[in-house]
């Protein structure tokens, strides 16, 4: 891991002497600075727990109320030195257990590897190894992994259980690396989750369907076409431009660094039947159905979700209210109602239920939540799985998107030697690198909700159709509210060595254009 550091450190020196002005992605020093932070933090379990708080995939962190049936197999094996000594129904009880368990979502998926002779010259299998992860509240308020539950289902194996070793354990002791390669599993089954189904699924597929629906059912002039078009511009192209290279079947970029690429519908058909649904869309709901809606200021993601979510409801009411007088005049309006109808019927045919998508809009308030998520959804959300891409999938070891040896027996010896074996070729984490810093780059026609004189940005003061000065005064509203987001945001960081500003308003763009 030290020579893996060292080559970061080298590729930062020379980028420093090329490039004396900084744009973005690899050039982007402060970026570097972030990817070598996380790379000193490798073996450190608190840093595996703020990024299931803070990461590209901080969406399935869940209080545990009652302990699936999934960890039963750990509970009674769990060395005493992982809770400090206390038991784990007094950790549930206390509220302090919590769960990043979507593994299922990789159910039916076989290995892959199809691309290792393409990328590195030889055949070689990749490992589909869905993984979960236990993790609790310590005493110093931290949370921290308690378990990783890895289950080679592709293979018939039984599930096997990794705990972290005593805190004074060496790192090159068996027990310290069966619980790196354990982490590695881990994060290994969360990148198959995070590539495919919260980026490309929710951030990018979903959205075409509420730009698609509002072109075709709502005229230029309608209110609600002028407030969602700043943000549904772009999205079209984009995701054609998706197909043809992420997931084409033909040549599919996933398939080229991730285990699970080669079997892409499975996956998608695991996300759409049993995890994507409205209430997942509505923050609010989506953090309290997963209990960790009151954190206490540890859970960026929640936090700055929810500070944007409120604003943004704020302002789509506000308009909703200029455009209509009374809830009736929201279930009067025809071409509203073949806008919900369309998205549901035609975006989410064979969904059960639409997707629990409202069918019909019988009032401003229900009216004013379905903008919200759309905006929401194009623009935050997918700004906060997007931009972190090249800082957590950067170093490799970090969150490998393919391992190329079968998770180890629970009763295996684990050397330094099976470690580094169980990583792909090196030609395999560059591309990963690379499509990571690609996908993560900022396009260079973004528009964002705040605008930034020194780095060139517009705002959306400037690309609003709006015209008259009610609904322009919502506007300034909206921006008076997300200046208070960016500052609070701003203070937060200057305490933190790695800092989270992917949903800093000047840094969220107003669509999805990358």
């Amino acid at each position: 891991m030290l020579s893996q550091r060292a080559r970061l450190e080298n590729n930062a020196a020379t980028k420093r002497a090329r490039s004396p002005t900084v744009r973005g992605g690899w050039d982007a020093m402060s970026q570097m600075e972030q990817i070598m932070k996380i790379a000193d933090r490798i073996h450190s379990d608190e840093e595996l727990g703020r990024q299931m708080m803070c990461a590209n995939n901080s969406i399935y962190l869940t209080k545990v109320a009652i302990l699936h049936e999934r960890w039963m197999g750990a509970v009674d094996n769990v060395p005493n030195h992982v809770f400090n000594g206390k038991k784990i129904t007094d950790i549930v009880s206390s509220g302090k257990l919590f769960e990043v368990s979507a593994s299922s979502l990789l159910d039916n998926v076989p290995h892959g590897g199809k691309a290792n002779k393409l990328l590195a010259g030889f055949e070689l299998q990749w490992y589909v190894a869905p993984s979960d992860c236990l993790l609790w509240v310590n005493e110093e308020g931290k949370l921290v992994p308690a378990a990783i539950r890895i289950e080679n289902k592709v293979d018939g194996e039984e599930p096997t259980f990794w705990y972290p070793p005593p805190a004074d354990t060496p790192t090159d002791h068996s027990d310290a690396l069966s619980w790196a390669l354990a982490k590695m599993y881990f994060r290994c089954s969360d990148s198959q989750i995070y590539a495919l189904l919260t980026h490309f699924c929710r951030a990018h597929a979903v959205n075409e369907v509420f730009a698609v629906a509002s072109h075709r059912n709502l005229p230029s002039s309608h209110p609600v076409l002028r407030l969602l078009h700043p943000h549904i511009q772009g999205i079209i192209a984009v995701n054609a431009q998706a197909r043809d290279l992420l997931v084409n079947p033909k040549s599919s970029a996933f398939s080229m660094f991730l285990s699970a690429g080669d079997h892409l519908p499975i996956a998608f058909d695991n996300y759409y039947k049993h995890e994507f649904n409205y209430q997942r869309l509505i923050v609010p709901e989506d953090l309290k159905s997963r209990g960790v809606d009151d954190m206490g200021g540890a859970y960026l993601f929640a936090d700055d979700s929810t500070a944007l979510w409120n604003a943004l409801l704020r302002y789509a009411s506000e308009v909703v209210e200029l455009s209509y007088p009374s809830d009736d005049d929201v279930a009067k309006d025809r071409e509203l109602q073949s806008w919900v109808l369309e998205m549901v019927d035609v975006g989410f045919a064979g969904f059960e239920d639409g997707a629990g998508f409202p069918r019909q809009l019988r009032d401003r308030a229900s009216l004013s939540e379905l903008i919200t998520v759309i905006i929401f959804n194009i623009s935050v959300f997918h700004a906060a799985v997007n931009f972190q891409c090249i800082t957590v999938l950067g170093f490799y070891p970090n969150c490998p998107g393919v391992m190329i040896k079968s998770p180890p027996s629970q009763d295996e010896v684990i050397t330094e030697d099976r470690l580094w074996d169980s990583l792909p070729p090196k030609q395999i984490a560059f591309v990963q690198a690379h499509l990571a810093n690609m996908l993560g780059s900022l396009s260079p026609v973004e528009k964002f909700y705040l605008p930034t004189v020194e780095r060139n940005r517009g705002g959306l003061r400037d690309e609003v159709n709006m015209v008259c000065h009610e609904q322009l005064a919502c506007v300034d509203r909206l921006s008076a509210s997300l200046r208070d987001i960016q500052n609070t945001i701003t203070e937060r960081n200057k305490e933190t060595e790695i800092i989270y500003d992917v949903m800093n308003p000047t840094n969220v763009p107003l669509t999805t254009q990358a």
